[in-house]
């Protein structure tokens, strides 16, 4: 039969949507769970596979999350994480924005050490959005801002977006903000 999943969120409402879904598809292979991400309540060495999009983003002390997926992940178990850099241009449009919570980004740096730290590797790296694609401030960024620019990069070139080639290129992946982190638990 199908694998049956968790998904997992601080937010109640979030939490009481999945619900109604899952009622509505008749999925019973599904469960939600109220919880900080970084003290998941499950045992250790219980998943095959731990998934994260966009979320971490906002989440405070992302080592302690990254060490807590490794936890409950089955060795050789994998994880997709999605972090966030702060050494893009990205964090200054973030910043331009002081009505929204503030991201919680970190390093390329970082994010490599957490994953050692947290006994896994790196067995793929995706990097994506090099231009800020979602704000027209700060006016500083101006061409760079333009609306046209997210069309554009969205564009498929031999299977990827136009954006992914170019966040993957040596020296634009340490600007790049989304960075995709494909591991496994040694």
């Amino acid at each position: 039969g199908a694998a049956r999943g968790i998904g997992l969120d601080f937010s109640l409402p979030f939490l009481k949507k999945g619900n109604e879904l899952k009622r509505g598809a008749q999925n019973d292979r599904a469960a939600f769970l109220c919880a900080d991400a970084s003290q998941v309540p499950l045992e250790d060495d219980s998943f095959d596979l731990v998934y994260s999009f966009t979320s971490l983003y906002q989440v405070p002390h992302v080592d302690q999350v990254i060490l807590d997926v490794a936890r409950i992940l089955k060795p050789g178990g994998a994880c997709i994480l999605e972090l966030g850099n702060r050494n893009s241009l990205n964090k200054f449009v973030c910043d331009a924005y002081p009505e929204y919570p503030e991201p919680q980004l970190i390093t390329l740096a970082q994010m490599k050490h957490f994953v050692r730290q947290a006994n896994m590797k790196v067995i793929e790296h995706r990097s994506f959005q090099i231009l800020p694609l979602w704000s027209n401030r700060p006016k500083w960024l101006g061409p760079l801002l333009w609306p046209g620019w997210k069309m554009i990069l969205a564009k498929q070139v031999g299977g990827r977006m136009l954006d992914e080639w170019i966040s993957s290129l040596p020296l634009l992946r340490q600007l790049a903000f989304r960075h995709i982190l494909v591991c496994s638990k040694i």
